[in-house]
């Protein structure tokens, strides 16, 4: 007896049409097309049974939901007061250990992910504090710029009054 993880497709979460997830929804397992109840487990080592219907928490979100992959059930999903959630209906789900280590690929991406936006946020911070450090806050920074802009622009001024003096005493 080999444990495989249930995943059912467009409920991880779960979300009605609009996109809103749906808090207290619930998963029902059943004999592969019939309407007997079917065990699903809380733990790969398939001795702890979840409530059949499993629910979703506040965010629509279901907990790991396992079972012996060689098993088949069919799924029905409903609203917290009973109503079928259209879409998913399905017939034929098992377990996958496939899924285990999706679930596991999965988790090391976003492991990864997280540490790089980590450095990246520290490396923003250290930008940060060397503004803040040369010009004590953004403001002063935001006004040493504007400044400098306008130096700038009395310099370009200046050197187009040189040009005109330098042409005429050419001229002259």
């Amino acid at each position: 007896m080999a444990a495989g993880r249930i995943i059912i497709p467009n409920a991880m979460p779960i979300e009605d049409v609009n996109g809103d997830r749906i808090p207290g929804a619930k998963l029902h397992f059943y004999e592969d097309q019939t309407t007997s109840r079917k065990a699903v487990y809380t733990t790969s080592a398939l001795n702890v049974l979840h409530p059949n219907p499993v629910e979703a928490d506040d965010a629509g979100v279901f907990p790991p939901i396992w079972s012996d992959n060689q098993e088949v059930y069919s799924v029905v999903a409903t609203e917290a007061d009973g109503t079928p959630i259209p879409g998913i209906n399905y017939s034929g789900v098992s377990g996958s250990v496939a899924a285990i280590l999706a679930s596991a690929d999965l988790a090391e991406a976003a492991k990864i992910a997280a540490e790089e936006a980590a450095e990246e946020a520290e490396g923003a911070a250290a930008t940060a504090q060397g503004i803040a450090t040369q010009f004590g806050d953004l403001n002063a920074a935001v006004t040493a710029a504007q400044a400098a802009e306008t130096n700038a622009e009395a310099a370009q001024e200046n050197a187009e009054t040189a040009q005109s003096a330098a042409e005429a005493a050419q001229a002259a």
